[in-house]
């Protein structure tokens, strides 16, 4: 079985998220910010890291430390459409932190399962 880890303190989306990513199959463990998905990235194995950019303590630089450290593992981030930097989108910053592909933010199964098809496939 497939191992997810969900990074992610909005309460809402884990809530939407939680039964989408069990109907697929995976394994699932849940980190509400950075200390809590770093000691989980320490203390298992996972396929995926699903991770909210808006967790709390900059997500941006978890993504870039997680990268650094999980080579071998797919990172999924979820963000909104905007960015702090002119000219540049979501995508490309995720993708130059080390994020393997990344979701806009309001998004429905179809487009989370998909994703996560296309990375663990």
């Amino acid at each position: 079985m497939r191992r997810a880890l969900v990074a992610t303190n909005d309460g809402s989306l884990r809530q939407a998220m939680l039964p989408w990513l069990e109907r697929a199959g995976l394994e699932i463990a849940l980190a509400s910010d950075a200390a809590d998905t770093g000691h989980a990235l320490a203390t298992s194995r996972f396929d995926v890291l699903i991770l909210d950019l808006a967790v709390p303590d900059d997500g941006i630089e978890l993504l870039r430390s997680v990268r650094s450290t999980h080579d071998g593992m797919k990172v999924l981030a979820l963000g909104a459409v905007t960015t702090d930097l002119p000219g540049t989108t979501l995508r490309q910053v995720t993708a130059f932190y080390g994020a393997d592909a990344t979701l806009l933010k309001p998004f429905g199964e179809g487009d989370l399962l998909a994703a996560l098809a296309r990375l663990l496939d």
